[in-house]
């Protein structure tokens, strides 16, 4: 089982600034508070393997733990990480509101998605086309899990990156691409949830009611 100390060590791998590796435990303390187990349980939900010492890897965590956070604030409860079987692929994350349980797959944006710099301005460029086929590359490879449960039940999350090369204008730019994305796969997902890392821009559509 691995501890508070192993998660740490983990973080410090990628990062020798005092407060982020801080924001990271606080964000995990959040997340064992809100799930309400042992560390150990909710390194395990997420997967937690410290001899993976890939950027992509820690993204991953950090999304799901993301998540976690942001269900909590919009009134979710039982909140729990869901561990695939054997060769068998799962969703990340199943919660319940408003008596109805839910089960999401977390997806997150890297810097692999990350946007042009236009030096010139100092700027960077937004591609709503490469955006949006960045998002449909997402669900259409990631699908396969959410399909086995109900119709009703579905919910598909990006969690963007906090560096600012995904930072998007404004809320305006997601709901666009969301939107189209909906209409592309309303028959199999029925809502859509973005983590934007700005409370303000985090939403999901449509809205469950």
């Amino acid at each position: 089982m691995y501890t508070e100390n192993d998660f740490r060590t983990y973080i410090k791998n990628f990062s020798c600034e005092k407060e982020e590796v801080e924001g990271c435990m606080k964000l995990l303390n959040n997340v064992v508070s809100i799930i309400n187990d042992d560390i150990s349980i909710v390194l395990r939900g997420v997967d937690f393997n410290p001899k993976d010492k890939k950027k992509e890897k820690l993204e991953s965590i950090l999304s799901e733990m993301r998540t976690v956070c942001f269900l909590n604030n919009k009134g979710f409860q039982e909140i729990k990480f869901i561990s695939a079987k054997k060769n068998q692929k799962e969703v990340d994350i199943s919660a319940k509101i408003k008596e109805k349980e839910f089960f999401i797959e977390v997806k997150c944006l890297t810097e692999e998605y990350s946007r042009p710099k236009e030096h010139y301005v100092d700027a960077y460029l937004f591609d709503d086309k490469k955006f949006f086929r960045t998002l449909d590359t997402l669900v259409c490879k990631n699908l396969e899990q959410l399909l086995q449960y109900e119709k009703e039940k579905r919910i598909f999350t990006f969690v963007f990156n906090r560096a600012p090369e995904l930072q998007c204008c404004n809320k305006e730019y997601y709901m666009l691409s969301v939107k189209k994305l909906y209409e592309k796969y309303k028959e199999d997902v029925v809502h859509f949830m973005f983590i934007t890392g700005y409370r303000e821009e985090d939403f999901i559509y449509p809205i469950i009611s």
